[in-house]
């Protein structure tokens, strides 16, 4: 694993990860990310579709023992964990949710994991979601929360993955077994 990637980008606000849905390097650079640098995160928040086991351990293992861990999905049979699973209905609904709990997040170092972005271009399309996630990134920022959002770039055509890629301040690519930072804004 290329730790000094994750180095690279720790601080930044937003960080865009590509790599194949339910692969192993994704989710272990995953961890890296929730970790760094909020090793002691009040909220730790996920985001998912599919709240499968892996997913939940993932944000169960995060922050510090108090911290308020919570997936939000659109999985409405997702199982009892250590973690908070709210459940919702669509896409849509998801949506107002997460920017529910991170209005949540006030004064107080916060961490958001979002691990549909594939699915929610699939569910409202690109025009929806791209608005969604440019609106959601100032308010994290006021709240100095830090996000990285997945995406599988094999799951749709390169004029969406560049389109959706404008908003992030870092994109890093998982490069077969290790990280590749493909852009970082300057942010100083």
């Amino acid at each position: 694993m290329d730790d000094h990637i994750f180095e690279s980008v720790a601080g930044v606000s937003s960080v865009l990860v590509l790599g194949p849905d339910g692969d192993g390097v994704t989710g272990s650079g995953c961890r890296q990310l929730l970790a760094t640098p909020r090793e002691h995160a009040e909220h730790v928040v996920g985001v998912t579709y599919d709240a499968d086991a892996e997913f939940r351990e993932r944000i169960a293992d995060q922050g510090a023992a108090d911290a308020n861990r919570t997936v939000l999905t659109t999985d409405s049979g997702a199982a009892e964990s250590a973690v908070e699973c709210v459940s919702v209905a669509n896409g849509s609904r998801l949506l107002s949710v997460v920017r529910e709990r991170v209005r949540r997040i006030e004064g107080e170092p916060g961490v958001v994991c979002f691990d549909a972005l594939s699915p929610l271009l699939d569910d409202i399309g690109l025009p929806r979601t791209f608005r969604f996630v440019n609106r959601l990134l100032p308010e994290l920022r006021e709240r100095d929360v830090t996000a990285h959002f997945h995406f599988d770039p094999a799951a749709t055509d390169r004029q969406t993955l560049n389109a959706i890629t404008t908003v992030f301040d870092a994109v890093v690519r998982a490069d077969g077994d290790d990280w590749e930072l493909v852009w970082k804004r300057h942010t100083e």
